[in-house]
């Protein structure tokens, strides 16, 4: 039991006893010793599992309501919420300045509430960004020499939230924060991978590679070649694309058509949940560097994930999805695209 419950406990059964005390003293009458007992009440006591209303809090977000991210909100996560905490009501209330980037925060309406309760976006497995967390998990599970460097990968989970748990499970060493310095940690992540490791580099803004173009052009993607094939760099760049999150023009480019011109650099971009797990599984056992280019406008939208979409999940590399066939017209699309 907490200590705040406890200690209101407390409080209540002090004051029910100095009630008592007070209500005997005050009393002129002396206690007769030869009373009759009081007859017994037809009343029947109260049921101990009468239904009480239940406590109100306000949740606090900046969906807009034709978004599917409110969607999701509104129809999955809040009534599951509801469900496993039968005594709170939660008021969804939209404002512009609420922080999504950390796990979805409840805000108490008064003091009744002794924490302030949690949503989780990891409660729907579907989510794009819950594909790419399972297929860093299983990859570093199934192979000690894989491991993630960037801004904010640590205790935060990212800044997408998408390995959030990694830190906590495989430590320090293998979930490493960086500096804000992309030409550093990309540079870092070519010298693991030379020396046998699969390191993972994580690329806030698409924008931001532009900061290490030398080492992604000139060293992560000639070495092998320089090297007669001698030398592989079996390392992932994984960073997002994509606007609409009011994260102004240096974060918002998609650069991965810029990036897939540079010879030695395979470049992936997954449209799903289902191609961002299988993707990201098979550009983690390449020997070539991969870059995965993920829509973060896709992180909390929900898809249908696949039976086959377990830990020996691998999508081939360079191989394009037939999403529906046709007989007179080839749409080619990628990215959010492939579902609009």
């Amino acid at each position: 039991m907490k200590k705040s419950t406890m200690k209101m406990l407390a409080l209540l059964l002090l004051a029910a006893m100095m009630l008592a005390a007070f209500t005997a003293c005050g009393s002129n009458e002396a206690p007769s010793t030869n009373s009759v007992p009081p007859a017994e009440t037809t009343e029947k006591p109260a049921a101990d599992n009468a239904e009480t209303e239940p406590v109100t809090i306000n949740f606090w977000h900046h969906y807009s309501a034709q978004s599917a991210e409110n969607e999701t909100l509104m129809n999955v996560l809040i009534p599951k919420f509801e469900e496993e905490n039968p005594g709170i009501k939660v008021n969804a209330v939209s404002h512009e300045w609420a922080d999504l980037h950390d796990k979805i925060l409840i805000s108490a309406q008064s003091n009744t509430l002794p924490d302030v309760a949690r949503l989780d976006i990891a409660w729907v497995p579907e989510f794009q960004k819950m594909g790419i967390l399972t297929a860093l998990d299983e990859e570093m599970a199934r192979d000690p020499m894989v491991m993630m460097i960037g801004e904010d990968v640590g205790p935060n989970g990212g800044t997408w939230k998408a390995n959030a748990g990694l830190w906590e499970k495989y430590g320090d060493l293998r979930m490493k924060d960086s500096p804000i310095s992309e030409s550093g940690f990309v540079g870092m992540c070519v010298g693991m991978a030379l020396t046998g490791m699969r390191p993972i580099a994580e690329v806030m803004f698409s924008d931001f590679m532009l900061v290490a173009m030398d080492q992604i052009v000139n060293q992560m993607a000639k070495i092998t070649y320089m090297s007669g094939g001698q030398r592989p760099v079996p390392m992932v760049l994984r960073t997002t694309i994509g606007l609409g999150r009011a994260s102004a023009a240096q974060h918002s480019q998609s650069l991965n058509s810029i990036i897939s011109y540079f010879p030695g650099l395979k470049v992936v971009v997954p449209s799903d949940a289902y191609t961002a797990k299988g993707l990201l599984k098979s550009a983690i056992r390449d020997n070539s560097p991969v870059v995965v280019v993920e829509h973060r406008m896709q992180y909390s939208q929900q898809f249908d994930m696949p039976d086959d979409a377990d830990e020996n999940l691998l999508i081939p590399i360079g191989k394009a999805a037939v999403v529906r066939e046709g007989t007179d017209l080839t749409i080619v699309a990628t990215s959010n695209m492939v579902g609009k």
